[in-house]
């Protein structure tokens, strides 16, 4: 019966899937205002974001407004299919043991899938902030890979998880 299948609980590999395809294109189509956002944090310079837009361009060209991209749309698009896979799947079993649908129940699951997913990225987002910033003379990594082990090298394995807890 085909309202069965509807009334079925979500399958949570399909939201995941639909998470990192969305989190990738999102990423994709809005990096350059990453970019800017994260060097903004960092700099000193003074001036609007679009005259920081134009400098960016002028200096580096288009490849300059998405370097980095690579890394970024892999932390992204990692981050919001895990996110949607934990969280439908702590859902389903809040569900389970609760006997339907209760608010704590999506509350707990949305916060064991946020705590879980943002321990995960966190290396990646070290590494893509790190790309970010290099100035354009500077060394980068050369991928999400090597960034990770020149990380872990020179600073240890802790440094990747700095900042996700107290």
């Amino acid at each position: 019966n085909s309202t069965d299948k509807l009334d079925a609980p979500p399958v949570p590999w399909m939201h995941g899937a639909a998470g990192i395809m969305g989190g990738a294109i999102s990423m994709t189509m809005f990096y350059p205002l990453d970019l800017l956002r994260t060097r903004a944090h960092t700099a000193d310079q003074h001036g609007s974001r679009l005259r920081n837009a134009k400098t960016l361009f002028r200096e580096e060209g288009v490849r300059g407004l998405y370097r980095g991209v690579t890394m970024a749309v892999c932390a992204h698009s990692i981050g919001w299919g895990t996110y949607l896979t934990l969280f439908r799947t702590a859902q389903n079993s809040f569900r389970a043991l609760n006997g339907g649908d209760s608010v704590a129940g999506d509350f707990s699951a949305a916060c064991c899938a946020a705590t879980a997913t943002a321990t995960l990225v966190t290396p990646l987002n070290l590494v893509k902030t790190r790309v970010q910033l290099h100035d354009k003379h500077g060394v980068r990594p050369a991928g999400v890979l090597s960034g990770l082990r020149t990380v872990v090298r020179e600073e240890g394995i802790a440094s990747l998880f700095r900042g996700v807890g107290p």
